[in-house]
């Protein structure tokens, strides 16, 4: 096998990034025109509540902001027991020296943890949390609706990761770069349910990470999470990509390779960065790589189609999770019907009687409510009861806060109406 070798400088970056930094779709969110605060910092914005739950993010916005050009922006997601100001000060987005045309949103989770692993606070609602982000910013800043890109790091790269398996949530975004993801919800491709738009895709792992190893925790108790190389290879299949990665050595000297597939002619639309010699931590100029100018110059390289509707309510603002169709294959959609073994989780209405046997797991009105596609998990929640069969009446309407995760054989045709997600109480 040939490897090719190749240097990237800091400039040669900067150059790409600036070049790709003048590329805009000129479709600008309802919040172009408005006034902002400041440029060229980070400007905390007041708390707001998320079903009861105070909530709050950063937002740097480039000293080249205008408000009627549309700018694209970075939701970017702190790692697990670390805060916004770790992420800002650790991956320098907020420095112009390494991006200078990227809004950048750093979220803040509860209590330093994003949803995913099963001991992440269940009061939390993180997808709610992102919505209503998203939502302030479109309505709020002159974004580019076709350049908004995810970033995290550990626990909230793997919520990252959860937004681009989520079709309500994928459609909205243009990239995604990953540093040392943790994947507790993704373990296999029944799991992810993105938009069925192509999903650009940075990873970035240390092959001595032993909080998020490389080769995965698959029998793990509390959270399995998979082998990258199984998590990368199922994203090159379900973006159309060749198989068959071009590799490339990125430092002279040091082990740090880089896997990059093309997709329907568009090389490096998936790329797997492995140092084998790193670890945990973001990696900057103090080590053998420094990723963010990469992350920057990669998600600048990529834009959503242009043929994709921008949702908007009766008031001209945008709304994150409206005009969403669910596929046709979904137990949302009217025309689903199922005569064998589904998956049906979260709040659901029922056309007529349906009687389901099957593993289930109902959460109390303190539990967290999973995202619609809520995969078998290896170890039960708390609040559970499993192997019970039961009936549920035609025209009752099931508020509570419930999931049905297990396999069901549904003895009637039936149309589930799946509403956006919400914690029950």
């Amino acid at each position: 096998m040939k490897i090719a070798f190749f240097g990237t400088t800091a400039a040669a970056l900067l150059a790409a990034a600036d070049a790709a930094s003048n590329v805009t779709t000129g479709r600008g969110s309802p919040g172009c025109g408005k006034r902002v605060p400041k440029t060229g910092g980070n400007d905390f914005t007041p708390m707001f509540d998320v079903d009861g739950v105070n909530r709050m993010f950063r937002t740097y916005t480039p000293s080249q902001y205008d408000k009627d050009t549309p700018q694209p922006l970075i939701l970017a997601f702190h790692g697990t027991a670390k805060t916004q100001q770790s992420l800002t000060l650790q991956s320098q987005f907020s420095d112009k020296s390494v991006n200078r045309n990227m809004m950048v949103q750093y979220m803040t989770a509860y209590k330093g943890r994003w949803y995913g692993p099963s001991h992440a606070y269940p009061e939390a609602d993180d997808l709610r949390y992102t919505e209503m982000a998203l939502e302030h910013l479109m309505n709020n800043y002159c974004i580019d609706v076709d350049r908004v890109y995810l970033v995290g790091h550990t626990g909230g790269a793997g919520f990252a990761n959860i937004l681009a398996c989520d079709p309500r949530f994928s459609r909205h975004f243009a990239g995604m770069a990953l540093m040392a993801p943790t994947l507790y919800r993704d373990l296999d491709d029944d799991y992810c349910k993105h938009a069925n738009v192509p999903m650009p895709i940075l990873e970035v792992h240390g092959n001595n990470d032993e909080t998020s190893p490389y080769w995965g925790l698959p029998n793990r108790v509390v959270g399995a999470i998979p082998a990258i190389p199984d998590w990368v290879r199922r994203w090159v299949r379900r973006n159309g990509c060749d198989p068959t990665p071009r590799k490339t050595k990125l430092v002279m000297g040091e082990d740090v390779f880089s896997d990059k597939y093309t997709c329907h002619g568009h090389f490096g639309f998936v790329e797997h960065i492995r140092a084998m010699r790193h670890g945990y931590n973001w990696m900057t100029k103090h080590d053998v790589l420094d990723i963010s100018p990469i992350m920057i110059s990669f998600l600048n390289s990529h834009i959503r189609p242009g043929n994709m509707s921008i949702p908007l309510d009766d008031k001209g603002n945008f709304t994150c999770l409206g005009g969403y169709t669910p596929p046709a294959d979904w137990p949302g959609h009217a025309n689903f019907t199922s005569s064998a073994n589904s998956t049906i989780p979260g709040t659901s209405t029922s056309s007529g009687n349906r009687t389901a046997t099957h593993s289930s797991t109902t959460h109390g009105s303190t539990a967290h409510s999973p995202p619609p596609h809520w995969p078998t998990f290896h170890s039960p929640p708390p609040h559970s009861t499993y192997g019970s069969t039961h009936t549920i009446p035609g025209g009752i309407t099931s508020s509570t806060d419930s999931a049905q995760p297990g396999s069901s054989k549904e003895t009637s045709t039936g149309y589930y109406d799946r509403p956006s997600y919400h914690r029950g109480g």
